[in-house]
């Protein structure tokens, strides 16, 4: 018995923790030799020695059992498992002829790797054919909520249904997720021959897993709707079908995984993915879905995924800030890295990857500043752990809307290349009349350095350049002393125009003319009694209320008087 102990005990590493807890109270088929409770009929008999069999497996301290009249108690030490100190106790209640019997699971726990406590009685029965049954388990701790029930005949085919809410897979099956990839909603159902778990020559269990919900930690949306059928044998594990809802979009998994008892160290996959329009992507601010044709295949330790994958929607509409990508004449810091994939997940930081990223469909980008569209031409190289990206990204022509107005930008691309891919190239040109200057921008190298060359014509000199694409304020003459608070103002209502962007939101439909393009800003026109300058802001908000060529506009001003004043503005175009 020693010597075969120890390959059993390998294969119970990789059983789930569920059916340890389940089948730990209907197990294997054991003689009560070890055991001195003479007289308890056949029944209890039956029930102890299937427990204490199974538990041999884990430990050689016999089950503590203590009869009074026709009921018989029942309890454990702390047995070591490989998830934590196994405990637990109860009783039955035996039929004069002891041939059945009645009882209550009253304690079980683990304590160790995984935490679990039983949260009720669970009910223990035995029929006169010796069916023995466990229902109404349910168990909770850190790893999330289990409740099963579950029977084993005389001829030792059991079955076994779980209902997993929240369950960490990693806690359960280590050995196949070696690191936490997120939790499943779940009904279980396995059904086999207990005995064959046991042997040495072979074993087989129908794996049915139905409408599942998976959350995982990859920063995808949770799967959905998810169907399993499996055969888990000595030596594979075939997925006879997989399928399930990646947003709302159907996909389908085949293969098999080979060596399942001893997976991680010479265990092999090989899975393939088919979906079309996956919900990659979705947060507030991005959206992104994609057709799939994808492989996993190779050792467990270190699999690779191929194939391709083919973008058939998205948007990006993230607001930001034109002032926080401006750069002056200071020193540049040292590079930075874009991160454009970020897999937490400790289980896939082996894999390798030579995946394929096209786009079939553009991904519109539209937020507070541009307007475009963009389609990848990508390969996806590396590791988990330091995934690389290389080829293009090509640009739709596009509008970028500043204070002063609009630049319209032919298409461009963005590069990554060695030997720095995780630092993008950015080539774009664009033109534009900002109050009527025409201006013309270069934006070329790294994503986080780039370089931006202006000009325009008539020429201005480079800061009133800058102001005039920053705040949409034209050059004027400025008294000396004066200049300095001038260009205070003029920043001072560029901030506030691009807070009115960012309030106007991403999803707008005001891309003709943006919100940007209705102040009207008059700094200057007079001077104050104390020799401040005088100013004048028009916000415009509607064109042809009351009649063909009115503006109604919200105004604002410091007076020549020094007074602040507000109000609404009409102002009717006569003929």
């Amino acid at each position: 018995m020693a010597a075969s102990r120890k390959p059993v005990k390998a294969r119970f590493r990789w059983i789930a923790l569920p059916l340890m807890a389940a089948v730990c109270i209907a197990a294997a088929s054991r003689s009560l030799s070890s055991m001195n409770t003479p007289g308890m009929g056949a029944a209890a008999e039956l029930f102890l020695g299937r427990l204490q069999g199974a538990l041999m497996e884990f430990s050689e301290t016999p089950i503590r059992t203590q009869a009074s009249g026709q009921t018989v108690f029942f309890d454990s030490t702390d047995l070591p498992t490989a998830a934590g100190n196994l405990a637990f106790a109860g009783h039955i209640t035996l039929d004069p002829a002891g041939q059945a019997f009645v009882g209550v699971l009253e304690r079980f726990s683990i304590r160790g790797r995984v935490k679990v406590d039983l949260k009720q009685p669970a009910r223990i029965r035995c029929t006169p054919d010796g069916t023995l049954s466990v229902e109404g388990f349910e168990a909770d701790g850190p790893h999330g909520h289990i409740s099963a029930n579950g029977s084993i005949s005389r001829e030792d085919k059991f079955n076994v249904v779980f209902r997993l809410e929240g369950a960490d897979l990693h806690a359960f099956i280590p050995s196949w997720v070696p690191a936490s990839i997120g939790t499943l909603d779940s009904e279980l159902t396995l059904q086999g021959d207990w005995q064959g778990l046991l042997s040495h020559t072979g074993v087989t269990v129908d794996v049915t897993l139905s409408g599942g919900r998976l959350r995982t930690e990859w920063g995808i949306p949770p799967m959905e709707s998810l169907d399993v059928k499996a055969r888990l044998e000595r030596r594979s594990l075939e997925i006879r079908s997989f399928e399930g809802l990646l947003g709302g979009a159907p996909f389908r998994v085949t293969g098999r995984i080979e060596n399942p008892g001893t997976l991680s160290e010479n265990g092999r996959v090989d899975l393939s993915l088919h979906g079309d329009n996956l919900l990659l992507l979705r947060s507030e601010e991005i959206r992104l879905r994609a057709a799939a044709d994808l492989r996993l295949a190779g050792p467990f330790s270190r699999p690779e995924l191929s194939g391709m994958l083919f973008t058939t929607d998205g948007r990006y509409e993230k607001n930001f800030e034109l002032l926080g990508g401006v750069r002056g004449v200071a020193p540049k810091s040292s590079a930075s890295f874009l991160e454009l994939l970020s897999i937490r997940s400790q289980a896939f930081q082996d894999v390798v990857f030579d995946v394929t990223v096209t786009g079939t469909m553009p991904f519109d980008i539209r937020n507070n500043r541009v307007r475009t569209a963009a389609r990848p031409k990508l390969r996806l190289t590396g590791t988990g752990e330091k995934p690389i990206l290389t080829g293009r990204v090509f640009f739709n022509a596009s509008t970028l809307y500043l204070p002063g107005g609009r630049m319209q930008f032919d298409p461009g691309t963005v590069r990554f290349q060695p030997p720095d891919p995780n630092r993008p190239l950015l080539e774009f040109n664009g033109r534009g009349r900002l109050q009527g200057y025409d201006v013309v921008a270069v934006v070329e190298g790294p994503y986080d350095q780039p370089t931006v060359t202006l000009s325009s014509s008539p020429v201005l000199a480079n800061e009133e350049l800058l102001l005039l694409v920053l705040s949409g304020q034209p050059p004027k003459t400025r008294r000396a002393m004066d200049s300095e608070k001038s260009r205070n103002l003029d920043v001072a209502f560029f901030l506030g125009k691009d807070m009115m962007s960012r309030i106007e939101g991403p999803g707008s439909n005001t891309s003709a003319q943006s919100v940007m393009d209705r102040f009207e800003v008059d700094v200057g026109r007079n001077i104050t009694p104390s020799g401040d300058e005088t100013v004048r802001v028009l916000f415009r908000v509607a064109n042809d209320l009351f009649r063909e060529g009115d503006t109604l506009s919200l105004s604002g001003e410091k007076d020549s008087y020094g007074y602040y004043n507000g109000g609404v503005r009409i102002a009717f175009r006569f003929r």
